[in-house]
């Protein structure tokens, strides 16, 4: 009788455990049902919200008369990083008087001081955008933080405060922006090249005690690069100086800089790197005397289509063809060999008679 009466209670047990289990199991469907409500309600109330916020940037590039705040509706301060993120969508196709009006905006609705804050100590994400934003401002106060966040650690956080400041235009400051960069660990050349040669001939001379100096070396890479888009002449003698130093990538951009400037007086001093062992350094001389086109030059440059590395006899023969009829003639001579310079030469020759 006891083993019949403690089954009973082990199956009651059981039954009052499952049915607490699905109440429960029903508990948390109707909480996520009605979390998941609230979300769509509150992404819906989001995105009418930022209808009305981009209704207000799109009045203030069409409207006549200049906007007041009394005439805008009032931001929330929840609201601000809604109305960063616009911001940021709509200056990326603006140009000139059309961003002075969503800055304008922007300061009516006070937003700057938070700005500048969430520049300084936000999330990196955010940071990254408050940063952005700034560089359309002209304001002392941005100028600062700017100035500040370009000596950041964080090298993402650093360069978008660099490509702000380029933005602004801040060549007074290019000194303290250069000395930043020195002492940055920056390895994206690419992008801290297209930065600084947004700084323009002014700066030029710190460019160069840049790309002299003992930063690191994809830094003064970058340096080189920039030098090369600026195109600045009196850059010439420096670069010169500079495809002599002991680091091969010095050597090679200093080279690429040179060919990109364009002064031929560059032809003499740099023709003698075609028979270094490093090619990067081969590579970029070919190509640089293919932009100066020095007639002087070409015999030697029509030695390096017999060349060990491939893409220094392609690159040879590609200067060679910009040098025009005598570059044409020189390759047609060498395309009737049966060897690599013939096979180069007819490659590139038949390359740009498909093209024309």
């Amino acid at each position: 009788m006891s083993v019949i009466v403690s089954e009973t209670q082990v199956l009651q047990a059981m039954w009052t455990g499952s049915l607490a289990l699905s109440l429960l199991s029903l508990l948390v469907m109707a909480y996520l049902i009605l979390r998941r409500l609230a979300a769509q309600r509150l992404e819906k109330k989001v995105a009418e919200r930022g209808k009305e916020i981009s209704s207000c940037m799109y009045a203030a590039l069409k409207s006549p008369i200049a906007l007041t705040a009394n005439s805008l509706p009032a931001i929330a301060a929840a609201e601000y990083p809604e109305v960063i993120r616009i911001s940021l969508d709509r200056l990326r196709s603006l140009r000139g008087e059309d961003v002075r009006r969503i800055v304008a905006l922007l300061e009516l609705w006070n937003l700057p001081p938070y700005i500048r804050k969430v520049a300084d100590s936000g999330r990196k994400g955010r940071r990254i955008q408050a940063l952005t934003l700034l560089g359309h401002f002209s304001d002392d106060e941005s100028l600062a933080v700017l100035l500040k966040n370009a000596g950041s650690s964080d090298t993402y956080i650093q360069i978008a405060a660099l490509r702000a400041l380029a933005l602004r235009g801040a060549k007074q400051h290019i000194g303290q922006i250069v000395a930043s960069i020195s002492r940055s660990r920056q390895t994206n050349t690419l992008m801290l090249s297209d930065i600084l040669h947004r700084f323009g001939k002014p700066a030029v001379p710190t460019l160069l005690q840049l790309a002299k100096s003992d930063a690191n070396l994809e830094v003064r890479v970058s340096a080189l690069m920039a030098l090369g888009s600026i195109g600045a002449l009196e850059a010439v003698d420096d670069l010169i100086a500079l495809s002599g130093e002991k680091a091969p990538e010095i050597r090679a951009n200093a080279i690429a800089a040179l060919g990109r400037i364009g002064d031929g007086r560059a032809a003499d001093a740099i023709v003698g790197h075609l028979t270094e062992s490093e090619i990067g350094v081969r590579l970029q001389t070919v190509q640089a005397l293919g932009r100066l086109q020095i007639s002087s030059t070409m015999p030697k440059l029509a030695a390096c289509l017999a060349d060990d590395n491939w893409w220094v006899r392609y690159r040879a023969a590609e200067a060679l063809h910009h040098f025009g009829h005598m570059g044409i003639a020189t390759l047609k001579a060498f395309s009737a060999r049966n060897d690599r310079t013939g096979l180069i030469a007819g490659q590139v020759l038949g390359e740009h008679a498909g093209a024309a």
